[in-house]
């Protein structure tokens, strides 16, 4: 019996009212449509986000992984003779020998471009060339 009641007083209103009524009724339902779909939509902003994120991580280069062997081998490449290869809880500790300056500065950036970095470093001249100390951060593999 409401509904009928309301759909008569509907139908008594004159045509230009009852447009405005049913405009009110559907910008109602548009902005109860705006408040449901916010946060959806914000929710799925932020996935998006985090799958742009998730494809940026997948893109960077791994975390350099250092073994004695393969120190060992890269200063044999460059003719530089490490005396001392020790695993330390903040990377290796690197101690050795060069025959010049130029030497052990190709040898620290080929250590570089593999992803090295030198966090100290101490160098001395000696009569047979050059002695250096130096600590080399990153993730050690025995």
């Amino acid at each position: 019996m409401g509904t009928s009641r309301w759909s008569h007083a509907v139908q008594a209103l004159p045509p230009t009212r009852r447009a405005l009524m049913l405009a009110g009724c559907g910008l109602a339902v548009c902005l109860t449509l705006v408040l449901a779909l916010k946060p959806l939509l914000a929710h799925w902003q932020a996935l998006q986000q985090w799958r742009a994120l998730a494809v940026q991580v997948n893109g960077l280069a791994p975390a350099v992984v250092w073994t004695g062997e393969r120190l060992q081998q890269l200063a044999g490449d460059q003719s530089v003779v490490l005396e001392q290869v020790e695993q330390g809880a903040n990377g290796w500790q690197l101690r050795g020998s060069v025959a010049d300056a130029d030497t052990l500065q190709q040898w620290l950036a080929t250590l570089h471009r593999q992803g090295g970095e030198v966090t100290q470093w101490q160098v001395e001249r000696q009569a047979t060339g050059l002695h250096f100390d130096l600590q080399l951060a990153g993730e050690a593999r025995r």
